[in-house]
């Protein structure tokens, strides 16, 4: 298009009448019948189409141009491209139906009250931290709403450096969802938990056990926490955890009697 742009109309007076010579041997020396694919119709139904809207043409007297194709198939062509644009069923949008005002008013309004639930929920979490003196100096949470700026804040003021994960990379969020996964299937899934105090001893047993006792496949089967230095030899025992739901097994010395379960 750009090239015929540039063109004078002597030049394309003549250009045409060369194709059209070319077409007519063409058309006498073809013997076989020409099938062309679907993005050839395509292009050559809507320049038809086109050219018969711009000079008002009857089908008939497109057979000047038309030499290789009947003027009625190509219009067909154009007919069946027209009624697939209409008829073609597009896929939906992604995301969420839209709620009605009343639920959507609701929803700001249970996060607004519940924001203030996690900024104290970070008070005691840090208070828990003073009260074991615990060594944590970085805070890793992901980009949920519920975490606003008053609950960093209140990590921020006893000197946690607060880090948020990345947008869209989920491998950022790998360890924690790990974890997650983790005290489900080896720990919650075969309990019944009573209340929020026993939920916590349990999570707290197993954190522990999960910190310094479980082997992990990434750290080459060892702990996250160095365990102490373990016999090579000797007879092995094994220590419940969590009433004999998790069997934590290590080698005693040699003086030890073995321990069945």
């Amino acid at each position: 298009m750009v090239r015929l742009g540039r063109m004078t109309d002597s030049e394309k007076d003549l250009e045409i009448l060369i194709l059209r010579h070319q077409l007519d041997i063409l058309e006498r020396k073809q013997k076989r019948k020409i099938k062309p694919n679907q993005a050839e119709k395509l292009f050559l139904a809507v320049l038809t189409a086109r050219l018969k809207k711009a000079t008002n043409r009857p089908a008939g007297r497109l057979r000047d141009v038309l030499r290789i194709f009947q003027p009625e198939t190509v219009l067909r062509w154009h007919r069946e491209l027209v009624r697939r644009k209409w008829t073609f069923k597009r896929k939906a949008k992604g995301g969420r139906p839209r709620i009605s005002q009343e639920l959507e008013a609701l929803s700001v309004r249970l996060a607004r009250e519940n924001g203030r639930w996690v900024t104290q929920q970070a008070r005691q979490i840090v208070w828990a931290l003073e009260e074991d003196a615990a060594d944590v100096r970085v805070l890793i949470h992901d980009n949920d709403s519920k975490f606003s700026a008053t609950f960093d804040t209140v990590f921020q003021s006893e000197g946690l450096h607060v880090i948020h994960t990345p947008f869209q990379v989920p491998n950022a969020n790998a360890v924690a969802e790990r974890w997650v996964r983790s005290a489900r299937e080896e720990c919650l899934d075969h309990l019944l938990v009573l209340n929020q105090a026993n939920l916590r001893r349990v999570l707290n047993t197993f954190i522990d056990y999960y910190n310094t006792a479980r082997p992990h496949q990434g750290l080459a089967q060892q702990s996250p926490i160095t365990r102490h230095t373990t016999c090579a030899v000797g007879s092995v025992q094994r220590r419940d955890v969590l009433g004999g739901i998790i069997g934590d097994y290590n080698r005693a010395p040699d003086n030890t009697a073995l321990v069945l379960s």
